[in-house]
């Protein structure tokens, strides 16, 4: 299997939780959904354009997944929808069962190359490597900083 490349908006304590908007996910009574609209410019619109170019696989949780399928496939008027569509979204989840519902989807059961970190300490929600319990060493194989204080780093894990 080729390599799969994880995307994630992510604050300076770890919080993954609702970067969209703020219905996205309220698990726990979290209230900060939408946190990272904030830190939209056109420094990480070009670096996520230079990705989503690439059209590589993409690697998705199951509210992510299904947030994405709701919105992206309806909207005509953007350059990202074709490629999301044509991209292989491989879908970690242990409640969803195939087909799922969107082209090119494959369903991961079970258990990243690039992460933004937003410069915002939001003190509760999901965080990225919750519970992970044991060390991983990564490699830095690249970084961007963004007008809005935004870091977008490019890891590798270690050898």
């Amino acid at each position: 299997m080729g390599k799969l490349v994880s995307v994630m908006s992510v604050t300076l304590d770890g919080v993954i939780q609702a970067p969209g908007r703020p219905d996205e996910d309220t698990r726990g009574g979290f209230t900060h959904g939408g946190w990272g609209r904030a830190y939209n410019d056109d420094v990480m619109g070009a670096e996520m354009g230079k990705r989503m170019a690439g059209g590589g696989p993409i690697l998705l949780g199951r509210n992510t997944y299904l947030a994405m399928y709701d919105y992206w496939p309806r909207r005509a008027d953007n350059p990202y929808t074709n490629v999301l569509n044509a991209a292989s979204k491989h879908v970690v989840s242990a409640t969803l069962t195939e087909p799922l519902p969107w082209q090119n989807s494959i369903l991961v059961k079970g258990g990243a190359d690039l992460e933004e970190t937003c410069p915002l300490v939001l003190g509760e929600g999901q965080r990225l490597f919750d519970g992970i319990g044991r060390r991983i060493e990564l490699d830095l194989k690249g970084s961007v900083s963004t007008s809005k204080g935004v870091v977008i780093t490019t890891y590798r894990a270690a050898s």
